[in-house]
């Protein structure tokens, strides 16, 4: 077979050949691995064999023209063999924008953020302060209301939103001791998990990692799960924003409150008014089936809680409302 650069008769690297000749130069010239590749000048018109191949083919490759009203592209420049394309840029090649003169003064300027999350976070804040929906927060209970408002998407969501006397400090400490973080569902936890790393490395679990195969009659996988869950990590930071039987599994274990029959078939075994309270409950259950009753059963608790009224919540908002306390948290932590 010809190989490149020494075709009989060949002119500037592709001369007059025959048809077959100039198909078969050209993948050679691009496949062959075993020496530097030096391709047809027009070797990429066999993108365009399909189209080419309704004519009738030329003598040589400077014949081929425009056929059925399709161009042809002009000559391309040899590619680079691989050991001469540039390097990829090192990890540390693109660091973290430095902070702007005054930034220090943004409680959201941090090397935490993203810059749209903090440009969005002033736009909240910014569409919150005229209807007083800030007035009275802590700027920890801020932090919180912000992130829940930028994950939803909803301005109306803070006369709904409730903090329990003390709630978001017990948390802050929790969470920067490196409490458990405990979730109702898969997607809480991934919603976490990122924050989580990147601050205080809190182990962050599924009580779903604990559930039998297949739910107890009656009851739901996370309302078992959260049993044994609660048992061997007291004073964890849980996290309920789709299951409300789990929210009331754990209400009846550690606040001593009744269940229905079915929440009472779900974990007869643990059934322990004196286990140890977590140190904070997210409880944003969404849905009609059981929530409103639920967050009702929390209210009515004296568990430190960050509550969301209505059937509004879920996986999102609870995972939002985490990761407004553990950055802040690393952020007292870190000075940043």
């Amino acid at each position: 077979m010809a190989k490149p650069g020494v075709i009989a008769g060949a002119r500037s690297g592709c001369g007059a050949v025959s048809p077959v000749s100039f198909i078969l130069y050209g993948l050679y010239g691009f496949m062959d691995t075993r020496r530097v590749p030096v391709p047809c000048p027009h070797a990429h018109i066999l993108l365009h064999l399909p189209l080419l191949s309704r004519a009738p083919l030329s003598s040589s490759c400077e014949d081929l023209s425009p056929r059925d009203g399709f161009p042809l592209l002009p000559p391309q420049p040899p590619l680079a063999p691989p050991w001469e394309l540039p390097s990829p840029a090192p990890a540390d090649a693109c660091p973290l924008p430095e902070p702007s003169p005054g930034a220090a003064l943004d409680r959201h300027a941090s090397p935490l953020d993203h810059p749209i999350f903090s440009a969005s976070i002033r736009l909240i804040r910014a569409a919150l302060e005229p209807s007083g929906a800030l007035q009275g927060l802590s700027p920890v209970q801020q932090d919180v209301l912000e992130r829940l408002v930028h994950s939803s998407g909803d301005l109306t969501i803070a006369p709904d939103l409730r903090f329990s006397t003390g709630a978001c400090e017990r948390g802050l400490a929790a969470l920067a001791a490196g409490a458990v973080i405990l979730t109702d569902t898969a997607m809480a936890a991934a919603a976490v998990a990122p924050m989580a790393r990147r601050t205080f490395g809190n182990a962050v679990r599924s009580v779903l990692d604990w559930a039998p195969a297949t739910p107890p009659p009656g009851g739901t996988r996370a309302a078992a799960g959260m049993a044994q869950a609660l048992a061997e990590h007291p004073g964890a930071v849980v996290l309920i924003g789709s299951a409300p039987t789990a929210l009331e599994v754990l209400l009846r274990l550690v606040a001593g409150t009744t269940g229905s029959a079915a929440e009472d078939a779900a974990a007869p075994s643990l059934a322990d008014p004196g286990l140890a309270p977590p140190a904070l409950v997210i409880g944003m259950p969404v849905g009609f089936v059981g929530v409103a009753e639920s967050k009702a059963h929390l209210a009515a608790s004296a568990l430190p809680q960050i509550r969301l009224e209505g059937s509004r919540g879920g996986a999102g908002l609870v995972g939002a409302a985490a990761n407004a306390l553990l950055r802040r948290a690393w952020l007292d932590r870190t000075g940043v």
